[in-house]
């Protein structure tokens, strides 16, 4: 009777610790937590990622696609924040103050992704359509690297 108790003490003690790193490996989330829940484990800790300046910059673009302009302006702007060397974040934020009417904001973007990204064909054709709508063709056909202009 002694050695089953023991047996039977061991055996608990060992799910128990196998529960706890099962919790532990998942971040602290244990499986009732799902069926409660009923959302998946990516979805939990999503919260906790950081994005990059490329991710936050895509998150920016669908925002303009759904024309939640506010959004998008938000998105862009942690991404500049977060690499403030990032041309395409600029630039985004360019077109999205543009779309806004934030002119004085949209032409400082304007002028920072050239600064940035002076050689990147796509933020500078951005930019040549930028300048287009603002009626400054020249301005934005001047700064256009050679190799973007066939």
């Amino acid at each position: 009777m002694l050695a089953f108790l023991r047996k039977l003490l061991t055996l608990g003690i060992a799910c128990g610790l196998a529960w706890l790193s099962v919790a532990f490996c998942l971040g602290g989330i244990v499986p009732y937590d799902f069926v409660e829940s009923k959302t998946p484990p990516s979805a939990l800790t999503d919260q906790w990622r950081v994005l990059g300046a490329d991710q936050l910059l895509s998150i920016s673009e669908r925002a303009v696609l759904g024309n939640n302009l506010t959004k998008a302006e938000r998105a862009a702007s942690k991404a500049l924040l977060r690499d403030p060397t990032h041309g395409g974040a600029a630039t985004q934020l360019a077109l999205i103050y543009f779309r806004q009417g934030k002119i004085m904001d949209a032409d400082r973007m304007a002028e920072r992704a050239q600064l940035l990204w002076p050689s990147r064909c796509s933020t500078n054709l951005s930019l040549v359509k930028y300048w287009q709508a603002r009626g400054q063709v020249e301005k934005g056909l001047n700064t256009l690297p050679a190799g973007c202009k066939t």
